[in-house]
């Protein structure tokens, strides 16, 4: 065994999941219903992207990525209901899914402030 490394005891592994992450992990089963329920169970790139035929199962997709806003996957007003060959064509053409109003950029997020607009001291 290498010079200073841990050894785990039996029973005394991390705990398998957070209570933050079982808070969100409810949320987020919450925040699918609802989309599913507002976007009426259809794919919402249907007629944004018309040339791509819908299939596949419906998915949750996030306008602006995790990668861009992590907590935007808990915000409904950021996640519609695609197919997943929609969500497939919006991961692979962003600029043109953006265009459409399917996919958004970090700086888009509404918890942005203008920081030009902020008073000077």
């Amino acid at each position: 065994m290498e010079e200073g490394a841990q050894v785990l005891m039996p029973g005394w592994g991390l705990r398998r999941e957070s209570a933050k992450h079982k808070d969100e992990a409810a949320a987020r089963v919450r925040l699918v219903h609802a989309v599913r329920a507002r976007d009426a169970w259809t794919c919402q790139a249907r007629d944004k992207v018309p040339e791509v035929h819908c299939d596949g199962p419906l998915d949750v997709h996030e306008v602006i990525p995790r990668s861009a806003w992590r907590e935007g996957y808990l915000v409904i007003d950021n996640c519609i209901l695609v197919c997943r060959a929609h969500h497939n064509w919006v991961g692979d053409n962003p600029d043109e899914a953006h265009d459409r109003g399917l996919h958004g950029y970090s700086w888009e997020r509404p918890d942005q402030t203008d920081e030009h607009s902020k008073e000077q001291p």
